[in-house]
């Protein structure tokens, strides 16, 4: 945002400099884009874009320390508070320093993402776009938590220490945590999917580049596995399995391999009942389960495993819609209506909840019950051809008689 009390006049000049700036930087002339978003700056320094910009020209001119304040300063004024500012880890720091009397103690963490970064400042490296640390960046925090809490643990505990035993190595930790190219594809897809192609990511300075670097990398991943390569990484998942039995998060992941990439169902589900054995009030992997066991046509049993989900979490919308997907394989239409139905209660904006819907609306006969659906269908998804013209179709069936 511009200062509040900028004059229009400003303002045009200011977006003059700013454009011709970008301009420069997109030409390479880092050096000319610096002197005009410094002009600009004279103007209304307050832009956070405008900080960002100056920051990423003099890196590119290898002036890192320039770059760093810049970028800090960017983050200081940015808007759309995603992050904390300084201020914030400054009042962190004072209420925690100097109370180790009361078992209280300060981690540094972002002291250590500076210090493994280049140039002591944290980017790509460590993070997956703007706040979210990727394995690198966990480790690091990890690692440096792990530190502060050796030097606390009590004196008995520290003379069983094994001197030659440091931490793992990241490495190590991929190993045992059974980390492979199949979850970065996964975290990369998700990341991808579900966070950045929404807003309001989508109107990050650099959102489109980061996009495509993202998008090539999946594509890069995704023709990398072929069976042999899938057998491989189902072996490091067994293997850290064997290690540490109890870890559910393990059994989760190697369950969506089996299932999704080496495409053996029945070995899929029997990892996802184990999830649920582990982790027992956790809605979503009994939810897995029954998914899973009805992929493999059973059921009545996936039926329990859902409903199962639905007690210790009775508004899962995406629970309701997997019940009445499989009540209609059953032909069991009326309890499909009703957990569509609920399906829609839930999460009214899913326009394929009024596409399944209405069509059993329609078997029976209840064409202005459906018509009304489509109706409150479009509401929510007006471009949505699929409903279009069942609103026309189910009109005319409801009123036949009187035409």
């Amino acid at each position: 945002m511009h200062r509040a009390d900028i004059t229009e006049n400003q303002k045009n000049k200011w977006d003059k400099l700013y454009q011709e700036g970008t301009a420069s930087e997109s030409a390479g002339e880092n050096d000319k884009a610096v002197e005009l978003y410094l002009a600009a700056a004279k103007i209304d320094e307050t832009y956070a874009d405008l900080q960002f910009r100056l920051g990423r020209c003099y890196w590119a001119m290898a002036q890192y320390e320039k770059a760093g304040d810049r970028f800090v300063r960017a983050c200081q004024l940015d808007t759309l508070r995603f992050r904390p500012d300084s201020r914030i880890n400054e009042i962190i720091h004072e209420v925690a320093d100097n109370r180790q009397t009361e078992g209280i103690y300060f981690v540094d963490t972002a002291g250590a993402l500076e210090e493994h970064s280049p140039h002591n400042t944290p980017g790509n490296e460590l993070f997956y776009e703007h706040v979210h640390f990727n394995f690198a960046g966990n480790y690091i925090v990890a690692k440096t938590i792990l530190g502060q809490i050796e030097k606390i643990l009590p004196a008995k505990i520290k003379l069983h220490k094994v001197e030659s035993a440091g931490p793992l190595t990241e490495e190590q930790c991929k190993q045992y945590l059974a980390y492979t190219d199949w979850d970065r594809y996964r975290v990369g897809y998700i990341l991808l999917n579900t966070l950045l192609k929404r807003p309001p990511y989508t109107n990050q300075l650099e959102h489109n580049e980061r996009i495509k670097v993202i998008e090539h990398k999946l594509k890069n991943l995704k023709a990398s596995f072929d069976r042999q390569t899938l057998e491989n990484i189902g072996k490091q998942y067994r293997r850290a399995i064997r290690h540490n039995p109890a870890d559910w998060w393990l059994h989760w992941g190697y369950a969506d391999l089996l299932m999704k990439g080496l495409k053996n169902k029945p070995a899929g589900a029997r990892q996802r009942r184990i999830v649920t054995e582990l982790v027992p009030n956790s809605y979503t992997a009994h939810y897995a389960y029954g998914s899973a066991l009805a992929s493999l046509g059973n059921y009545d049993a996936a039926i329990t495993s859902i409903r199962t989900a639905l007690r210790l979490y009775p508004l899962f919308a995406d629970a309701y819609r997997r019940l009445a997907m499989i009540y209609l394989r059953k032909g069991d239409t009326a309890e499909a209506i009703e957990h569509f139905s609920n399906e829609l209660r839930l999460r009214p904006d899913r326009a394929g909840g009024y596409v399944k819907l209405g069509p059993l609306l329609q078997q029976q006969g209840k064409f202005d019950k459906a018509e009304e659906l489509y109706r409150r269908g479009l509401t929510f998804s007006a471009n949505k051809a699929a409903l279009h013209y069942p609103v026309s179709y189910t009109h005319l069936r409801a009123h036949e008689t009187s035409l």
